[in-house]
């Protein structure tokens, strides 16, 4: 169990905003670089036009998701690193990819329902993929200063 058997812990600094800002500049290419890596699995002849669409692909899911992304990450990460301060067990990775796949999750089931989507549950696990990945790297680099 190693650190994670405290039963206290202090009530020091937070620092956790590093990780939302790198969270949130990953979110964008997390979710556009799987289709273009299987179009150049599956046209391998073709690869020189896939990268280039890819490198036009990032140029745009770069901000789009950073801002989407932000102010989820920001207040998970403050809401699991002020939890954290005070009970040590919440301070476990798994514990925050956790409540990111959840809460990535539950945001994907909203937006299919308010969209009318056809395609059941796709957004909704690649949200939930985005949403523990980010919540990952948000735990990655929180500090307490205990």
């Amino acid at each position: 169990m190693g650190d994670y058997a405290k039963t206290a812990c202090g009530t020091g600094e937070l620092r956790y905003f590093k990780g939302v800002i790198i969270a949130s500049l990953t979110a964008g290419p997390i979710v556009a670089l799987p289709p273009i890596a299987v179009a150049i699995v599956v046209q391998p002849d073709d690869w020189g036009r896939s990268i280039g669409a890819m490198a036009g692909v990032l140029l745009f899911a770069l901000p789009i998701g950073f801002i989407v992304s932000f102010l989820p990450n920001l207040i998970g990460a403050m809401v699991l690193a002020r939890i954290g301060r005070t009970n040590i067990a919440a301070r476990l990775p798994i514990l925050w990819l956790l409540a990111g796949a959840g809460l990535g999750a539950a945001l994907g089931i909203v937006w299919e329902s308010a969209t009318g989507s056809t395609v059941s549950g796709g957004a909704a696990a690649v949200v939930a993929v985005v949403g523990a990945t980010n919540a990952g790297i948000c735990r990655w680099f929180t500090r307490w200063q205990d």
